[in-house]
């Protein structure tokens, strides 16, 4: 089947998915965005129509549509609801324009997926007006700037004329989102840090588990995600890569179910952050799947997944587990100064995704070192240490040479001194079981409350 396009309406959304899916790959090969931006010089106008949203469309000018239903003192909010069915589907409004982001990326391909499946607010008719043309888009043609290039400039700056700021707004809702959560944790005796304090911009990047041909990374983004696209340094796939849906890895690095399929081949897994608590409660998620198409999440050294399912199901805070193997390496990747001549994953500036309470961009590299972190959040400080153990007894002395028995010596006695021992003695024995007895009672008491008091924390977290 072609690929050309021809301007006009066939009443599906299947050619603008196929064009959606074909720029975006186009873009990942070529690094930049002149796909669009050249598309009028190409003679190509109608592909800029194919820009519909970005990292900002509903989760900047919505995110009071938001409503927490989980929440953990450790990891922040867990999940929740986004009503977003009178939201504003398409674009951002700058000055009374609704404007793409002058990108056609893993965003408009949601939006289509969604629209296709008339998930709200894409529940319209196919004709409804969508965003307007930037203003700036010729001028980006004749550029030299790089996907992070533009990505920054968006956040800085998201209008053409005028100033809108997404990253200052990134930063405030999250501060709004979070502050509850946190003046609850830092109050908390059991935790002094959140998992999420030494993350750059949200994001956190640590190496998992150590295996023999490769390494297994964890990718962790503050808040919920529904649509994500990670920009990564260290990789490069010619073959387009799907999610596994095998359980995370974790624990033995021997373990089979922590071997990737391929070990030389990536091999990207997921998991919600209800599975690191142990939670034994049902939650009705929405589905986490491909990016990209139906099978297909990583092209090139882009990583694309989204949150798709019916309204009545939450959104859930997940991680990404992402085998590299050793081998692999890409020309793509930070030549910082804390991270040149690094081989590990990194997570690239430009990385982008919309929370459901507020939009994302990654300013600044991610990289890792060689620390394995412990997978569950801690519940309780250390034990106290144990007092210094007693000195050992002194050793006894030699015994004395035993004395050979001697032949028992009878005396008379009164009887009141015959019978006094048999009735004095079993007086005093009740008399010691009656003293005894609730002393040890008060012992084994003392001792089930101390270990009642060493028991692990079950309050793991918040339902809102």
């Amino acid at each position: 089947m072609s690929d050309y396009l021809e301007q006009g309406a066939d009443g599906t959304l299947v050619a603008e998915f196929r064009l959606a899916e074909r720029m975006h790959k186009e873009n990942i090969q070529n690094n930049n965005y002149k796909s669009i931006t050249c598309a009028s010089l190409n003679r190509n106008h109608f592909h800029q129509c194919a820009d519909l949203a970005g990292a900002a469309t509903i989760s900047t000018d919505q995110n009071s549509l938001w409503s927490t239903v989980a929440s953990n003192l450790y990891y922040g909010v867990l999940s929740g609801y986004l009503d977003a069915s009178d939201a504003s589907p398409f674009g951002v409004d700058c000055s009374g324009d609704t404007l793409g982001d002058g990108v056609v990326n893993s965003f408009d391909i949601a939006v289509f997926i969604f629209a296709m499946f008339e998930r709200p607010p894409y529940d319209v008719p196919l004709d409804t007006l969508t965003v307007d043309i930037r203003s700036d888009m010729p001028s980006e043609c004749s550029g030299s700037e790089t996907r992070a290039d533009w990505q920054t400039t968006i956040g800085a700056s998201y209008c053409p004329a005028g100033r809108r700021s997404l990253q200052q707004q990134q930063q405030k809702q999250l501060s709004i989102a979070d502050s509850d959560d946190r003046r609850q944790t830092r109050h908390s005796r059991h935790l002094s840090t959140l998992y999420f304090d030494d993350a750059v911009d949200g994001v956190k990047l640590e190496l998992h588990l150590e295996l023999d041909h490769g390494d297994w990374y964890r990718i962790s983004i503050e808040g919920v995600q529904q649509v994500l696209e990670l920009q990564l340094g260290n990789v490069w796939t010619d073959l387009p890569i799907g999610l596994v849906n095998d359980e995370y890895p974790h624990g033995d690095a021997d373990l089979s179910a922590n071997q990737p399929m391929d070990a030389d081949r990536i091999e990207i897994r997921w998991a919600r952050r209800f599975e690191f608590l142990d939670d034994s409660s049902i939650y009705d998620c929405q589905n986490i799947v491909n990016g990209v198409s139906g099978s297909v999440a990583l092209v090139g050294d882009t990583l694309s997944i989204r949150q798709e399912g019916s309204t009545r199901r939450a959104l859930c805070a997940f991680d990404v587990f992402f085998y590299k193997p050793s081998s692999m390496t890409s020309t793509r990747v930070s030549d910082d100064g804390a991270h040149a001549n690094q081989q590990n994953l990194q997570v690239l500036r430009g990385s982008t995704w919309r929370n459901a309470q507020s939009v994302g961009f990654l300013t600044a590299h991610v990289s890792t070192g060689s620390e394995h972190p412990a997978l569950p959040p801690p519940s309780l400080p250390p034990l106290p240490v144990s007092p210094p153990s007693l000195p050992p007894l002194p050793s006894m002395p030699p015994r004395s040479p035993a004395v050979p028995p001697t032949a028992p010596v009878l005396k008379r006695s009164s009887p009141i001194a015959v019978l006094a021992p048999a009735v004095l003695l079993p007086i005093l024995a009740c008399l010691v079981a009656f003293f005894a007895f609730p002393r040890r009672e008060r012992e084994e008491k003392e001792e089930q409350t101390k270990l009642d008091a060493r028991a692990p924390s079950l309050g793991l977290y918040l339902k809102l």
